[in-house]
């Protein structure tokens, strides 16, 4: 780790000296430390240095002991010939070379004891956020322009995760069937609801689309849920639609069992596929290639959700009146994990311009409200819509849980709080 942090001191030069010193005495000016680099090979390219009013022109290679310039045989790939500079923690017992066999100038330097304090309490704390304890020298201005950022980046990771899993023989409409069926079932039951929306292809959805008698049958008999002995009028008549669907469409049943124990009723997955039912009949939902984020209509929703699950959660279990209501957290669920990303693939494609469009829209939609917020809430920052909120998911998920500290905007401000950013 004290490696990536070497080389993000060198690329920001936040060493105690402007001007180095050389073993040999000569004076190093750093005009340019250069471009980090991503890829196979030195640490940073294009890097321009001044060595005794000289100046050279190449790359930079940074290490905590210098003669990992030999173990990792750096000496034998020429790829490393444009090296110009070794930086390093611990001088070398060997002078490095390239593949040619001529000298490498090196750089012995130490890590400012504040920068490297910090980072060490970064990497020590057991905060989900490691840099929770610094987080007043954050200005609020680089919380929303980062947060936004986040967001963005987790929307098109989303988009790029689902156009792995387009096969080139489904259209996006499938595909946003897929996404709505994982995205309403929650956690526990994602695998299966993505399963099942498999095996019904959307081209059969569509045929059922408004006769829900039918459609319920489809979903409850893929997924295994309707009773074969039952003596109530609504499960008879689903078991009878599927046995004739399950034959005309040549059907086949989930494997994969749907979960029930530890989830609350409203989240069983028989009112999930109930509110996915009305969901299917909310037409404005489908309509990928308008450029919009459908509104939800609550009562549209509510009146397609069949009444026999106002009073049960599960076949066969009378319960009293009871809300089944598509409430707006799970309808933004779907909107945020199964609408945005696959209608950002689609105009990816085919109307890239939208973007931005899209980018206004996500401004208007009030922030989530879940664990990953509530950490950052504790820090004092307040979310402002949709974006934000899924950037502080972003932004645990992808650099706190992974202590990546030195790619994040807020480690790097508090490590470095004279630059700008």
């Amino acid at each position: 780790m004290q490696e990536a942090l070497l080389q993000f001191v060198w690329r920001l030069q936040l060493f105690h000296n402007q001007v180095f010193t050389l073993s040999d005495g000569r004076k190093l000016l750093v005009l340019s430390p250069g471009r980090q680099n991503a890829n196979q090979g030195p640490d940073f390219l294009y890097a321009r240095l001044e060595i005794d009013g000289i100046q050279w022109v190449g790359s930079v290679e940074c290490h905590i002991d210098g003669q990992s310039w030999y173990l990792h045989s750096h000496h034998k790939d020429s790829i490393y010939n444009s090296v110009i500079l070794h930086v390093v923690l611990k001088k070398s017992t060997q002078i490095p070379c390239r593949k040619d066999g001529t000298e490498i100038t090196e750089l012995v330097v130490s890590l400012p004891e504040a920068i490297l304090e910090k980072y060490q309490q970064f990497l020590k704390t057991e905060n989900s956020i490691p840099c929770s304890n610094f987080h007043s020298e954050i200005p609020p201005l680089l919380s929303y322009q980062w947060f936004t950022r986040l967001g963005v980046e987790r929307f098109e990771r989303k988009k790029d995760l689902w156009l792995q899993q387009k096969p080139s023989d489904i259209d996006y409409l499938d595909l946003l069937w897929r996404a709505t069926a994982e995205a309403i079932a929650g956690p526990i039951n994602r695998q299966a609801f993505g399963e099942m929306a498999q095996h019904i292809p959307f081209s059969i959805i569509r045929q059922y689309r408004h006769q829900i008698i039918q459609l319920h049958a489809l979903l409850f008999g893929v997924a295994r849920l309707i009773p074969e002995k039952t003596t109530e009028d609504y499960p008879k008549i689903l078991l009878q639609e599927w046995h004739y669907l399950q034959q005309k469409h040549q059907l086949t049943q989930l494997n994969t069992q749907c979960y029930f124990f530890r989830i609350r009723p409203i989240a069983f997955p028989t009112i999930r596929i109930a509110q996915l039912a009305a969901i299917i009949q909310f037409e404005p939902y489908w309509q990928l290639t308008n450029p919009i984020i459908p509104n939800i209509d609550k009562q549209f929703l509510n009146q397609h959700i069949h009444h026999y699950w106002k009073t049960h959660y599960i076949f066969e279990k009378e319960t009293k009146l009871h809300n089944v209501s598509i409430s707006d957290e799970v309808y933004n669920r779907l909107i945020i994990n199964a609408f945005l990303p696959i209608q950002w693939s689609y105009f990816s494609k085919f109307n890239p311009d939208q973007i931005d469009y899209y980018l206004n829209l996500l401004e208007k939609i009030p922030p989530e409200q879940n664990q990953h917020t509530a950490k950052f809430k504790n820090l004092e920052f307040k979310p402002r819509c949709i974006l934000h909120s899924q950037g502080m998911i972003e932004c645990i998920t992808q650099y706190c849980q992974s202590q990546k500290c030195l790619e994040c905007q807020f480690g790097q401000k508090i490590l470095s709080p004279k630059t700008s950013y």
